[in-house]
Order: C-alpha cells, then structure tokens, then sequence
C-alpha cells in the first residue's frame, strides 16, 4: 500500500493506493554432467545424476513440478530408444553396430504456466552422445564340399566383417 498527500497550497488530503503484485512464473534452470561418450553394442544406458541440479523457480513456486523435457537429436539412427531424460537419468538404447556422435538439445517446462508474463520453459542445453566404435568378429560361413577318397578337391571359404575390415584365411586342418 502507498499512502500520499495533496495539497493545493492550502489544504491537505490523504489517501492509500493498494499495489497488488501479480505473482509469475519465474524461468527453470538445470545443469547436465556434460558429454557421454559409450562404447557401441553397450546395451541400454541408464545414466544416473545426469541432471545435477534443477530449479523449477524460487520458494513461492516451491509446489510447482516438472511438465516434461524434450530432448532432441540430429541423429536418430544411431539409437533404437532416443535419448530421454526423466527423475534426473539419461536414457537411451544405442542401435547395434551403430558408431558416431549426436549432438543432443534439451530444455525442461515446469508446470507453473505463462500467466501474467511468467516463463514455464528453460534456456536449451545441449551435449553430445558419442558411441565409439568397436571391432566386431568377423563371421565364417559354414561350407560343405563332397568328393571321393584319394580325390583332391577345391572350394571357396566365405566369411564377412561387419565393419569392413579386410580379412584373411587360414586352413586349420580337417574337421
């Protein structure tokens, strides 16, 4: 309340005027660990703590809670889950054989709303997800070649490498 005075050189009036403040909502805020880096063919990876701190507004938002993150990335094919972030854990299932980096976005949206000019949604982030390569076993393919005894014979070995590594062959003795 602001209480003054007029005064028209003679006489005094006094009056208040009731000042209402508005209550906002104020910007959230986060902080990520920072870059991950997980082999290829890990499995799914469930980082804990991966958000350290997160503040959803100041003590008169104190019951307001998180609405949701949205996390995105510029490269899908490298997962089979896409990242997800939920409780403070980074989540997401690598694709199998996949290798390379994603660069991740995240921003957080708290549920206090944007009445009265208040701001629901955090500043973006982002840090990468890298899954660093590793050499696969090359596979040999079962063959089977018929011929009379005391006959030589030829054949061709067959085998692949997932990751195009160049192979060679060697002859370990009859089966």
């Amino acid at each position: 309340t602001i209480s003054y005075n007029l005064f028209d050189g003679a006489l005094i009036d006094s009056a208040t005027l009731p000042v209402i403040v508005a209550p906002v909502n104020d910007q959230p805020a986060f902080t990520l660990t920072g870059n991950v880096v997980v082999n290829e063919d890990s499995g799914a990876a469930n980082i804990m703590g991966f958000v350290t701190s997160l503040t959803l507004g100041p003590a008169n938002e104190g019951t307001q809670g998180v609405d949701t993150w949205v996390v995105s990335n510029d490269n899908n094919d490298l997962f089979i889950v896409p990242p997800s972030i939920s409780m403070g854990v980074l989540s997401f299932v690598p694709q199998f054989n996949a290798n390379g980096v994603a660069n991740i976005s995240v921003h957080v949206r708290d549920d206090g709303g944007i009445d009265n000019g208040g701001e629901d949604t955090s500043i973006v982030q982002q840090f990468t997800i890298t899954l660093t390569p590793r050499n696969d076993i090359p596979t040999a393919d079962d063959i089977s070649i018929s011929t009379n005894e005391d006959t030589p014979v030829n054949g061709v070995v067959l085998g692949d490498d997932i990751d195009g590594d160049t192979l060679s062959y060697s002859v370990t003795g009859p089966a």
